[in-house]
Formats: C-alpha cells, structure tokens, sequence
C-alpha cells in the first residue's frame, strides 16, 4: 500500500502545481485584458508603451501611444521587428542603440516565429515576454514539488514587482529570469549541455545573467573540476562577446558607456534614496516599500553566506551583489531596480526551502514576500489614473457586455 500513499501524495502535489499555474494564468489574464481594455482600447500592444515624444518605426504605427516618454518596452518592440539592425529607421528607433541591442534575444525570437514579417514579430514579441516571464514561476513551483516541498512557498512569486513591470511594460526582463532558472536547474541536476545552453540564452535576453558566470565557475571549482566549470560558461562568453563584435559592426559602438552608468560605489545609493524619499513635500509609498524591500534583500545577503554554500547560494549572493553596487539611474525608482534584481526573488524563495533555522527562512523568504507587496501595489497604480481597482473592473465587464 505504500506505493499507493506515494501515488496519491504525488497527485496531490500536481494538483496544487496545476491550481497555482491556472490560478495565476486567470489572474494575469484578467488583469492583462483589463488594463489592455481601459488603457488602450482594447489592443495589448500598448504594453510596449510606446513614447509620443519617440520616433517609432513604420510597422509601430499604429500601435497605441502612452506617456511622451513611454518606457523601455518600445524599444525593444522596435528590435523585433528588425533584431539585426539592418534598417536605419530601426537605429533611429532606439534611444541607446548598443545597449538596448545587447539584449536581443526575445525580439530575435520574435522575428523568426514571424518569418520576417513585422508586424506579426510584435505580437510574437508580447507572447514571449508574457509566457516565458510567468514560466519562472512555475519553474520554482515545479522545483518546490520535486524536493517534496508545499507549492504555496511560490505563491508571493507571480505579483514581485519585477515581474509585474516586466508584463505591463513589455520588457524582456522576467524571460531571463526563466532562462537563469533553466540554467540552475540544469547545472544542479549535471545536465551540462543544456546548462551552458540555458545560460547563453539567457546571456543574450539580459547582460547582467552575466553575473552567473563567476558562480558556476567558483562552484566547480570548489568540486575540484575548475576545467569543466571554464567550459560551462565558453558558451555565454562567446554568445556576450560575439554580438558585441556584431554590435560594432552594425551601430559602430559594442559597448554604452550607460551599461557603467548603471552602477556606482557599494551602498552608495542609501543616503541618496533616503533624501529622495523622505525629503519630498509627499511621500510616495511605492518607494518607502521599494526601499524597504531593498533593504530586505541586501540584508539577507548575509543570511545567504554558510560554509557550504552550493550553486544556488552563490548565484544569490553575485545578483545580491549587484543591488549593492545601483547607480542614482537605476535606483531612482521601483520600475527600474526591482527588474534589475527580479531574479532575487525566486532564488530567496529556494534558499528560504534549504534553510535549516526558522530564522534564516524568515529572512529569506521575507525578500519575496516584500517584492510581492510592492507589486500588488504597482498593480494597483496601473489602475489609479483610470478611477481605482473597482471602477476598472466595471469598465472591463461593461466591456465584456458590448462584445
């Protein structure tokens, strides 16, 4: 009967796998179409947030107009419609050439699902960022089933306020995170081939992965097999290095000098994002919870450190890392850094499962728990301008009667 009792509990476990994953596709969708709805008529391509102020390419037309400004998501919408950068309107369309261009391969994806075509790279582009972002989740709600772990420890992680920016502006951040995750998988259960696969890919969705390279390698080198550590990562290495060369050939540059912008002296934000917070005639509490989880995650840095420190260990403390080192660019609002560390949140949520002492699980899972708050509330400010969460909805089933 034991075999039976096993059958029975694994069943269980898919069940609630399957109510999580249908749970947050309901969620998302709703959300999705409701924020399409009253934002932009109705056409989901206003995700990409197209700036009035920008020039947009012809194939970009007639997709809705946001801010003057917009957001990232235009440009690499512009990317898919031409990855390789053969048409000047292209280069003209990006802001930053060689550093929006680095992260090429969703909108190169895009471009060849499409055949080509593109306006119908655009919408490839906008099925990609959502359906590989999501995929993260139940990557992490898979791997809890596995180790026999309840499901429900992934629950803060579909509404973290990186993935939340990342649907609702289109960018190619949560795809990473998917691809990143991908590649731990693979490397903890020594299917070599696709790790390195795995962390190429993710290479070309989002440069910063890039921190995953010294991980892997000081992993395998502490397993005494430094040769094959070296290995694993000649795959992202090339992929990072090639299309730069690439880059140069295209726009002239391989480099911005905005990738070093990014970053600056450890901490040195704190002082800066306190005045920027506190010192305003009102406070915005989107950026008091911002900082707090900022400083959630940077503490539990030190929560992440034991002696025997395995791969997902070391790859939490070199994205931990990088919160240290943001730039005023980044750090100056919730959009920017919580993408920048979205990739914390599922990795806190693995070493929180690991962790042994109740406090050191506190403190870990404290870190999506907080990100996830912050995102329901950015969810909630998608919804404010247009009347609140409860008229939005009555606009989507009036919406809904007229179809």
């Amino acid at each position: 009967m034991r075999w039976l009792e096993k059958a029975v509990a694994a069943g269980t476990k898919k069940q609630v796998l399957a109510f999580l994953a249908v749970a947050m596709l309901v969620f998302w969708g709703v959300v999705g179409h409701t924020l399409a709805v009253v934002k932009y008529a109705g056409d989901w391509r206003g995700f990409f947030r197209l700036g009035s102020g920008f020039y947009h390419p012809a194939v970009m037309q007639d997709v809705p107009r946001d801010s003057p400004w917009g957001y990232d998501g235009q440009f690499y919408a512009a990317l898919a419609a031409d990855p390789w950068l053969c048409n000047p309107e292209t280069q003209k369309a990006l802001d930053n050439p060689s550093y929006r261009a680095q992260r090429m391969l969703l909108p190169a994806l895009a471009w060849v699902l499409a055949l080509g075509n593109g306006h119908a790279a655009l919408w490839w582009y906008l099925a990609l960022v959502w359906l590989l972002a999501l995929g993260s989740v139940l990557i992490v709600a898979w791997w809890l089933m596995r180790t026999g772990v309840p499901v429900l420890w992934a629950l803060p992680l579909p509404v973290t306020a990186g993935l939340v920016t990342s649907l609702t502006r289109a960018t190619p951040d949560g795809a990473a995170v998917t691809l990143l995750l991908g590649a731990l998988l693979a490397l903890e259960w020594r299917k070599w081939g696709w790790g390195g696969a795995f962390l190429a890919a993710a290479v070309l969705a989002r440069e910063t992965t890039l921190l995953l390279v010294p991980a892997v390698v000081w992993w395998q080198w502490r397993e005494q097999h430094l040769r094959r550590g070296v290995l694993l990562v000649i795959p992202a290495l090339v992929a990072f290095f090639g299309w730069r060369v690439y880059l140069h050939l295209q726009v002239g540059s391989a480099f911005s000098t905005k990738d070093l912008a990014n970053f600056g002296f450890p901490l040195a934000w704190l002082p800066w994002k306190i005045r920027q917070v506190f010192a305003a005639a009102d406070i915005n509490g989107v950026e008091v919870l911002g900082l707090v989880a900022l400083l959630a995650t940077v503490g539990s840095l030190a929560f992440a450190v034991h002696p025997g420190m395995g791969l997902w260990e070391l790859a939490y403390l070199a994205f931990g890392l990088l919160g240290l080192v943001l730039g005023p660019s980044v750090i100056t609002e919730a959009y920017a850094y919580s993408r920048v560390l979205l990739v914390l949140s599922f990795l806190a949520v693995v070493l929180a499962v690991k962790a042994q002492l109740v406090w050191r699980k506190t403190a870990l899972f404290a870190v999506p728990v907080l990100w996830g708050l912050l995102g329901l509330v950015l969810v909630r400010g998608e919804m404010i301008p247009h009347g609140g969460v409860i008229p939005v909805f009555k606009a989507l089933l009036i919406h809904l009667a007229r179809l």
